[in-house]
């Protein structure tokens, strides 16, 4: 069935990846990974260009993984006996997934066990937080935040990863954003506009009876959670532990 407009296309690819994420336990291992990976990398105060290489490594395994769970599911449509062809395009497709795992895996030993990375890291964590890529912090956190509310309303059950559901993803962006702001900002009155705006969004969903007042609070309190893990506690921990 084609779609009628863009938002019903995206809606389509965000049901396949929650059928991927639902049915194959490899693919909620890797979302789980993904999250300790970003943190990891967070901690390490990977560069632009380490980060980029990052997310080009988790985003194959990712890719062929779910064009596998779609091969297998066309194969299934088309045969429920068993085929010597069928099995081995199904090996195929597990092959693919296999060496984009492998690639990771290389990928990640590069990025991380680098003895001269390791020094620079050490010595950037002993300097202190001032000089910090933002932007490729605010990259990382907004992708462990929508990650963490994609998980949260699967395993909720409860209207879909763009609509409703058990936890508010609208509530926890704008909360995230508030908690930005406050983090960086050196202006209190700027920041108390940051979360009164955050707290008119939350309403805006409890009033449109898209979420419950519970729903969005959850929705806030991991936005504010994930934000001070990233900005403030991570950071800090770090610098404690290696001077």
């Amino acid at each position: 069935m084609r779609s009628r407009t863009v938002l019903d296309a995206v809606q389509h690819a965000v049901d396949g990846i929650l059928h991927a994420y639902r049915t194959q336990r490899h693919v909620r291992i890797q979302f789980t990974v993904i999250i300790i990976v970003l943190l990891a990398a967070s901690l390490f105060k990977f560069d632009r260009q380490r980060m980029v290489v990052l997310f080009f490594a988790i985003a194959l395994v990712l890719i062929c993984e779910m064009f596998n769970t779609a091969l297998e599911a066309a194969i299934d449509l088309y045969t429920d006996r068993y085929h010597p062809l069928a099995k081995r395009a199904k090996d195929v497709a597990a092959g693919a997934v296999l060496i984009a795992t492998l690639n990771a895996l290389a990928v990640g030993s590069f990025l991380f066990v680098d003895e001269q990375n390791i020094k620079e890291q050490m010595q950037d964590l002993i300097a202190g937080p001032h000089g910090t890529d933002r932007l490729l912090i605010l990259t990382v956190t907004i992708t462990i935040l929508l990650t963490s509310v994609f998980i949260w309303k699967v395993w909720g059950r409860k209207g879909t990863p763009l609509k409703g559901g058990v936890v508010s993803g609208h509530s926890a962006v704008a909360f995230f954003l508030a908690s930005v702001i406050l983090f960086t900002s050196p202006s209190w009155t700027v920041s108390a506009i940051g979360f009164l705006l955050a707290v008119l969004v939350s309403q805006s969903r409890v009033e449109g009876n898209i979420h419950t007042l519970r729903e969005t609070v959850l929705g806030a309190v991991l936005g504010i959670v994930i934000t001070m893990l990233m900005f403030q506690i991570l950071p800090q921990l770090m610098t404690r532990l290696v001077r």
